[in-house]
Parts: C-alpha cells; sequence; structure tokens
C-alpha cells in the first residue's frame, strides 16, 4: 500500500509541475496568426543581436520585416498582434532596415494583410530607411571576457518624446514582398 501512494504523490507531483510551467498563447484563426509566428524569412540563430517589438498599444495587428540594408529580400520578418509583444533574439552582425505592415485582417493566401498600412523606420530626412547596426564585440576587463551586443526596442505606435521617424509607403513605392 504504501508504495502505491508514493507513485501516486509521484504522478500528481509531475502533473502539478507541469501545470506550473505551461505558457499560454492565443490560438491563431483564419485572419490572426500568433505572436512570434514566422512570416518569411529564416528565424535568426547565428548572432547576439536582440529586436524587441512593442505593438501592446498599436490598434492592429502587424508584421515586422527586417531586410539587410540596401535590399528588399526580407531576412526575417515576424507576426505581432495587437496587445503583444515579441523579441527577436540571435540576429546576427549586420546592418538592417525594419519595415512594418499593420492590418486587422490577415490573409494566408497572399502573406499581406487584407486592409494592409505599409511603413518604415526612417532616417531624419524620412526619405531613406534607418539603419539599424547589429554589432557584437568582446572585451577583455580583468580577468573576465565580456560580450556586448546590440539591442534595439521599438514600438508600433507614437510615444511621447519617440525619436523614430515613420514613414509611411504607398503600393508605389519599393515594400519587401512576403511571397
Amino acid at each position: 500500500m504504501p508504495l502505491r501512494k508514493f507513485c501516486f504523490f509521484c504522478l500528481f507531483m509531475i502533473t502539478l509541475i507541469s501545470a506550473t510551467s505551461a505558457t499560454t498563447y492565443r490560438i491563431d484563426d483564419e485572419f490572426h496568426q500568433a505572436t512570434g509566428t514566422r512570416i518569411a524569412g529564416t528565424t535568426p540563430f547565428m548572432g547576439e543581436g536582440e529586436l524587441s517589438i512593442d505593438n501592446t498599444e498599436g490598434g492592429r495587428d502587424a508584421v515586422a520585416i527586417m531586410t539587410v540594408s540596401g535590399s528588399q529580400i526580407p531576412f526575417y520578418a515576424v507576426y505581432v498582434r495587437d496587445g503583444d509583444s515579441h523579441t527577436i533574439q540571435h540576429i546576427p552582425d549586420n546592418t538592417y532596415n525594419l519595415y512594418f505592415s499593420h492590418g486587422s485582417s490577415w490573409n494566408q493566401s497572399i502573406n499581406q494583410f487584407n486592409d494592409p498600412q505599409n511603413a518604415m523606420f526612417a532616417d531624419q530626412t524620412g526619405e531613406n530607411p534607418e539603419p539599424f547596426l547589429f554589432k557584437t564585440t568582446t572585451k577583455r576587463e580583468g580577468n573576465y571576457i565580456n560580450t556586448y551586443y546590440s539591442t534595439f526596442f521599438v514600438t508600433l505606435f507614437g510615444i511621447e518624446g519617440g525619436a523614430a521617424n515613420t514613414k509611411y509607403i504607398s503600393e508605389k513605392e519599393k515594400f519587401p514582398s512576403l511571397l
């Protein structure tokens, strides 16, 4: 008898541990993807850089698109639902541009919103993409070797005192294709 009680207790503890470590995700549906869904490109895995995207007050779902500077081919594109944030990790050293598209109805067959509003983070002139330089360095400091890497945080909504310029892009202008 004591053995059965012990086994029951072990099974209960395993179940309890599993339940406490569960992560909750909003279920995607016909018109929305889950936050963090890769839309285009290859998931970064070779670098140290990080880009955090905040869409907590955006009002609409968004797709953030990173391209290598000077290219219109998506390096990586990720879905961020309205009310959510997402961090892209392991971004390799390079200079990237960041574009985004807002919408409320995602069309999986054409890989874009049915009602897109496309934009880019622009430089000070407002005419060119703002470069995001990701760089990793190591530095010996006493008995330690420390690694330093680039991290960026962007919001997909206006904030008072924010320093980013946003330029909305018409369909005639170049916007990275997600197909």
